[in-house]
């Protein structure tokens, strides 16, 4: 992310073509690039009815009024264009980074979501996405450990043209169809119960009483007939296991995609926020779980993540199974291996509870 809101600007400006000085609105463009925004308000001003209606003018006012530090109207804005435009990702993508400003990341990330329903191509929707994801982890971590989280709410990086072809998407790639991996294996059916035991033993035929003179012997007590043994208890079948929803689906897709990035960029501390605070590897403590990754992904020169076949299912409310093949690369060393994950609903976000190794071929 930009560490100005001006810097960000003048960077995707360099996009939008030469300025025309005799067109107020190629005027007010060039000046928000140089970060000129009451100069290019004042241009807009100049603008035909007709012409400062359109899409591309009003986003570009909302842009300087933003820029001038009018945050409340430039959101404003930015909802008017997404009323009556809802099929463009800049407007969801710009509001956004206005929100996450105002420290309102649960509003911003659904905006980001519904960004990339409008145009999944957009890198910047994409990065911004995944910081937010990261943000909220911290804060998500820092909150079940009861710790105050200390950051300040983050920058996003804004969009100031309308129709900019997108750059090709700078993260691995996660596949988007349903997976083709075999779904995660259903419990094994219980056993049938064994037969019961009869509820009453047969009782012992009484012992004739001794012969008295000159009563006859009496006659023996009739055995209790036994209970039938119980019949079996057929197998119970698995439950069936639904798909996730789509719009849990690409949410938790977005989360894979942020924890695979914060890996090949070797970013521990974000690496270790995709992880719940309840998360408990197996075999160790959590701190010496930690440790180890953080040596693990410090130690490459540098290490390459790639997922692949994702499935997404949901057995329970707030949680999801995840199947997947990750690619792993570093000097020396790669695999494939068959994962599966557990991912729990955690403040708004899919965070790790459970991740195991299938199967690892190298």
């Amino acid at each position: 992310m930009r560490d100005s809101f001006k810097a960000v600007l003048g960077l995707a400006m360099m996009l939008s073509g030469p300025v025309l000085a005799a067109d107020p609105l190629s005027t007010a463009t060039g000046q928000v690039a140089v970060g000129d925004y009451r100069a290019a308000l004042t241009s807009l001003e100049r603008l035909e009815p007709a012409h400062a209606a359109a899409a591309s003018a009003l986003f570009l006012r909302a842009v300087a009024l933003a820029g001038s530090g009018e945050l409340d109207e430039a959101a404003a804005l930015f909802e008017r264009l997404i009323a009556d435009h809802p099929e463009l990702p800049e407007a969801y993508n710009n509001l956004a980074a206005l929100r996450a400003r105002q420290g309102q990341l649960a509003e911003a990330k659904v905006l980001l979501e519904r960004a990339l329903h409008t145009d999944e191509r957009y890198a910047t929707v994409y990065e911004n996405l995944s910081t937010i994801y990261v943000e909220m982890a911290r804060g998500s971590y820092a909150k079940a450990l009861r710790l105050e989280a200390g950051a300040q709410p983050p920058r996003l990086e804004v969009l100031v043209a309308l129709g900019v072809a997108p750059a090709a998407v700078p993260m691995q790639q996660v596949a988007a169809a349903p997976a083709t991996l075999p779904a995660v294996k259903s419990l094994p059916a219980t056993k049938p119960a064994l037969p019961a035991e009869p509820a009453v033993k047969p009782a012992p035929a009484a012992e004739p009483a001794p012969a008295a003179e000159p009563a006859p012997a009496a006659e023996p007590a009739p055995a209790a007939e036994p209970v039938p043994a119980a019949e079996p208890v057929p197998a119970a079948e698995p439950a069936p296991v639904a798909e996730a929803p789509e719009a849990v689906r690409l949410a938790v897709l977005n989360a894979l995609r942020g924890w695979a990035g914060a890996w090949s960029q070797q970013n521990v501390d974000a690496y270790l926020a995709y992880y719940d605070a309840e998360f408990a590897p197996e075999g160790m403590t959590r701190e010496a779980w930690e440790t180890e990754r953080r040596n693990r992904l410090s130690r490459p020169a540098w290490i390459r993540i790639e997922l692949e076949d994702v499935s997404v299912q949901a057995p329970v409310a707030d949680a999801v199974q995840v199947t997947l093949r990750q690619r792993y690369a570093s000097p020396g060393y790669k695999d494939i291996t068959l994962k599966s994950l557990t991912l729990a609903l955690r403040d708004g976000i899919w965070m790790i509870t459970n991740e195991a190794n299938i199967k690892v071929q190298r």
